[in-house]
This record gives structure tokens, sequence and C-alpha cells, in this order.
């Protein structure tokens, strides 16, 4: 069986990450809520964001160095590890992010957080 499993990550090894993609991540959640209380639709022509709570957002967003990333994602691995073929799918890139910014996060992930997920 395979199982997909998409997850928002925010990753810099100076720590640097929330501060360029924090607010892309509550625009994301907040375009959610949004869709839930019925903005945006055919009725309702318009997206009207609340601000989501930091907190809720960093439970949700693997967010930190490679290697708090590689200790928080490592458990969802090992979960799934001898039960199912795991795809793991992150989010790197959030709205307001340039395409440097996207592609610096993507690069740490590949060059530091992979190796530990596969070991």
């Amino acid at each position: 069986m395979a199982l997909v499993l998409l997850q928002n990550v925010v990753v810099s090894r100076d720590r640097s990450g929330w501060r360029i993609a924090g607010p892309g991540v509550a625009h994301q959640f907040g375009a959610y809520a949004a869709w839930d209380a019925g903005s945006d639709t055919p009725d309702v022509d318009r997206l009207e964001l609340s601000p989501p709570d930091e907190e809720a957002m960093l439970k949700w967003t693997a967010a930190g160095t490679p290697s708090e990333i590689a200790s928080r994602l490592r458990p969802l691995v090992d979960a799934f590890g001898d039960r199912a073929r795991l795809e793991l799918v992150v989010r790197l890139h959030y709205p307001g992010m340039t395409f440097e910014q996207a592609a610096a996060m993507l690069r740490v992930f590949a060059e530091d957080v992979m190796p530990a997920l596969r070991a």
C-alpha cells in the first residue's frame, strides 16, 4: 500500500525561514479558514482572511533548522516505514516568497534533511 503525506515545511540553517515563509503560511491557513466560513464562493466573491493563530500554524508546519525538521518528520517516516510505501511530499514554497527564497529552502531540505530521513 502506498501512502502520500503532504507536509508543510519551513527550513533554514540560520533560523530565518519562519521570518521569510511565515506570512505565506499565515495566508495559506487564513485561506482555508475563510473557505470553511464561506468566503470566496459564488455567493461571496471575495477572500476574507482572518489571521490564524501562530501556535496552530506551527503545530501543522514543521519549522526550524534541518536537524529540528528531521527530528519532527522522523516519527512520521518511522510510523509507516514497515506498513506502507510512504511518499512524503513537502511544501517549501508559500505565497509571497521569491523563487530564490524557495530554491534556498529546497536546497537545505535536499542537502541536510533528506539524508537524515533516509538514514
